[in-house]
């Protein structure tokens, strides 16, 4: 081989401080990962074109990244797996970086190392490994929540640190895992034979450990250390006493970051120090790598290193390097500077002396790793727009139609309705009583005063002077609103200190607030899942959930309403489906409400958390009517079954019920609250809430801190209501805790419109009577799962005991009547 040449093509300073820097396979892009000065992670995608290297994407999230592998991904695919400094583990795909199609919280402490296998590396199924500071390393499947394997390798009583992890022998059913520590400790892991198979100390800290190839029977591993050397390991024959042979070389006069193989020739090999500098060199292997020792044993015999070429790069520590998988000689560099460096190492592989031409051959591995059927698509398309082009023009051979037969045509045309024809079931709300009062326990309805039973008023708040009187002030300071999105012009402190409010209520991460309730879960959905995503969603959601399963495009399965088993199956058939059909990983989501519009039942959250962790599935729930009701302090649901809020990953509510306001918010991480404010349709493209109404929400959380005992009086008025109700006719089908009863008829006809009806006569009856009441309603065509019909029955805390006992003695007469009619 002649010398060398190290040359930098092509450089690039960052404000970020780089952790690790990976080559997307088959391209000429690359992915960096670390963290800005603020402490939060970065994700940047860069491309390599004409001597530039352009920015095309990043992502900011709260953790900085510490290390990344494509290793356990298919060429097809090129998914990225992180890890980063909080211990979690996150899959990424690099088209969209808004949120991981995978994560898992894999150690409690910062996560040093990462490799994969079985994708790009081959040899066996897709398995991730990580080391972390807490002395434990952990092998990953990406389809799984859990761990495939925990390794926990101390030495003597402390915990050591692992710094660097790597997978060899990856072949006829054998898999090897590498452990270097802190402390020098060197192990290897056999994972079939679940054992410790070597185990050494090098005595210092191990900063890297790679095996020359992955997917073979084990051959070469080199080994990189602080105390400025490195050893490379001769696998082939392991001596029960001495172990592996090995040569150690003095390399940098400082600490030797990395040791990488060139994966088009193993012996060739590059390791890079804190001196700035980056060496090149060749493993030499012996006559002959075995012998017998004086017991006839077998013994491995060490080869020799010998140095080709080194240039020093940076004036700071050289502590990433990433070879690029086809195209020779080009290597991703990264110091800790912040440049990032690309070079070209073997002048004599291939006469090409300038980035363009570099770029220019890796035109064919791009080519070779693309989807043949995108590339089918685009070559019919290319047919298609040549056929336009050149296609000659057709005469009109058609005979034009007479005036009788223009006349004909006219006669004969019918149009179609402008609007739809009208339903017997629209004809029962024919006369909707209007009303003509401000809402308080009772409105005027044609003249009369009637107790209100109609309005989700739970906790009273809508007759709560304190609350308006902060409205009017509020009103008196901002006016009716800015008339503008949340986004250009339209947020004031309001906005801002009713985000706080909820975030701290609730006891999440970050929340944002929509101007409409019915705006915030419908669009919260389609903003974080799309086509090729699947959703998994309880048949009883309402129409608002409903509909942002049907905007997001996504895989709809939907289950029988709060059946656990019919959800298990469904998880167990998708799983099964995966695996018959190879199907990628998507994102994933469990939708449910906490306690239901239209049924008034709580759905079984510990039951569904387990399922959720299970099968790697994210949870999306509404809690519009947990929220304020349910719970020791009113914070919903999950305080109802104790499970840590913080494992929804997204939490809507509707602002219209227990806060009797307008609006609805979304909470979350602060990705997910971030990804919002750019990219949910009903938060970009809304008018932002009107302050007073913003106002009104905050005023009646701060109540609800101050007075929990309004909690037990919403309790005591629901249980005094339904105990009321003995009719024979109607059965309350809602929970005991909740203020939203459903009275269903007892026996219902197996006509719609006959119950329906049926239902009317009670309302109408009610009404007579001095009781304001409503039929639950549904939109009849649209939505997708209607429940059976019944009287919706809302309780508050402003209720008193007797209005509660003669409505409900009421409604019982009014029921009886109807059915003697």
């Amino acid at each position: 081989m002649a010398t060398p040449q190290i040359e930098i093509f092509s450089s690039k300073s960052l404000a970020i401080t780089i952790h690790d820097t990976k080559w997307i396979p088959g391209s000429c892009r690359f992915v960096v990962l670390g963290n800005h000065a603020r402490g939060s992670g970065s994700l940047q995608v860069y491309e390599l074109k004409r001597n530039e290297i352009k920015l095309l994407s990043e992502t900011e999230k709260p953790s900085s990244f510490r290390c990344g592998t494509f290793g356990a991904s298919t060429m097809e695919e090129r998914r990225l797996a992180t890890a980063d400094f909080d211990g979690r583990v996150s899959l990424w795909d690099l088209e969209r970086l808004e949120m991981p199609t995978w994560t898992v919280k894999a150690h409690e402490q910062i996560a040093n190392c990462i490799d994969g296998i079985g994708g790009i590396k081959g040899g066996g199924p897709s398995e991730i490994v990580t080391g972390s500071r807490d002395g434990h390393v952990r092998v990953w499947d990406p389809r799984q929540k859990d761990c495939v394997i925990d390794l926990e390798i101390p030495s003597g009583s402390k915990r050591q640190d692992c710094w660097a992890v790597s997978f060899g022998n990856s072949t006829g059913g054998n898999r090897t895992i590498a452990a270097g520590f802190d402390n020098g400790d060197l192990k290897l892991f056999d994972m079939r034979n679940l054992c410790t198979s070597y185990a050494t100390n090098l005595g210092k800290g191990i900063c890297s450990i790679e095996f020359d190839r992955p997917d073979i029977d084990m051959n070469k591993m080199t080994v990189s250390t602080m105390n400025a050397s490195f050893r490379v390991y001769d696998l082939r024959t392991q001596h029960p006493k001495e172990g592996y042979a090995h040569v150690q070389q003095n390399a940098h006069e400082s600490t030797v970051w990395t040791a990488r193989h060139s994966p088009q020739n193993r012996d060739l090999f590059v390791t890079t120090g804190g001196n700035g500098a980056i060496n090149l060199w060749k493993y030499e292997y012996p006559p002959q790598r075995k012998k017998k020792d004086s017991d006839g044993v077998d013994m491995g015999v060490a080869g020799s290193v010998r140095l080709l070429g080194q240039r020093e790069i940076s004036t700071q520590p050289v502590h990433t390097f990433e070879w690029h998988g086809e195209r020779e000689g080009l290597a991703l560099v990264g110091s800790l500077d912040q440049t990032e460096e690309h070079m070209s190492l073997y002048s004599n592989i291939a006469d090409l002396t300038t980035l363009d031409e570099w770029v220019e051959a890796l035109l064919p591995p791009i080519l070779s790793g693309m989807n043949l059927g995108q590339l089918l698509i685009d070559f019919l398309l290319l047919v298609f727009v040549l056929y336009i082009l050149f296609r000659r023009p057709q005469a009109n051979t058609e005979k034009p139609l007479t005036e009788k037969e223009i006349e004909e045509v006219i006669d004969n045309w019918t149009p179609l309705p402008l609007v739809p024809s009208r339903t017997p079931l629209m004809e029962l709300d024919d006369h909707a009583p209007v009303v003509q009062s401000t809402t308080t326990t009772h409105v005027v309805i044609d003249g009369k005063e009637v107790l209100h039973l109609a309005r989700h008023n739970f906790l009273g708040m809508i007759n709560d002077k304190r609350v308006e009187e902060q409205a009017i002030s509020t009103l008196r300071k901002y006016g009716t609103g800015t008339c503008g999105p949340r986004g250009f012009n339209g947020t004031i402190d309001s906005h801002l200190n009713l985000e706080k409010r909820i975030k701290d209520f609730l006891g999440t991460v970050d929340c944002c607030i929509y101007s409409y309730g019915f705006a915030t879960v419908s669009s919260a959905i389609p903003a974080f899942s799309g086509r090729g995503d699947i959703l998994v969603v309880d048949k009883g959601v309402s129409y608002a959930l409903q509909t942002g399963a049907k905007l997001s495009r996504a895989e709809v399965y939907w289950f029988e309403h709060n059946d656990i088993a019919d959800l298990t199956r469904i998880l167990e058939s998708i799983k099964a489906e995966d695996i018959a059909t190879g199907r990628k990983i998507t994102r994933r989501y469990i939708v449910i409400e906490g306690l239901y519009l239209n049924y008034g039942d709580i759905a079984p959250l510990d039951k569904i958390m387990k399922l959720k962790d299970k099968y790697c599935y994210r949870m999306i729930m509404d809690d519009t009517y947990g929220i304020g009701v349910l719970g020791k302090t009113g914070r919903g649901t999950t305080e109802h079954f104790n499970v840590p809020i913080q494992d929804i990953d997204i939490l809507t509510g509707n602002l219209e019920a227990a806060t009797s306001s307008v609006g609805g918010f979304c909470c979350g991480d602060t990705s997910i609250v971030y990804f919002q404010r750019l990219n949910s349709s009903g938060y970009v493209y809304s008018c932002s809430l009107p302050p007073l109404l913003a106002t009104a929400s905050q005023t009646a959380l701060d109540i609800l801190d101050d007075e929990p005992k309004m909690l037990e009086t919403l309790k005591n008025n629901v249980s005094i209501f339904t105990k009321a109700i003995t009719t024979s006719v109607l059965k309350v089908t809602s929970s005991p805790l909740s203020p939203v009863i459903h009275l269903r008829l007892s026996e219902p006809s197996g006509d719609r419109y006959e119950d329906e009806k049926f239902l009317q006569q009670i309302v109408q009856t009610a009404l007579d009577h001095g009781i304001f009441l409503t039929r639950a309603k549904y939109v009849h065509g649209n939505e997708k799962f209607v429940p059976p019909a019944s009287i919706r029955v809302s309780v508050s805390t402003v209720h008193t005991k007797k209005q509660l006992l003669q409505s409900a003695e009421i409604i019982n007469q009014a029921a009886k009547a109807a059915a003697s009619a």
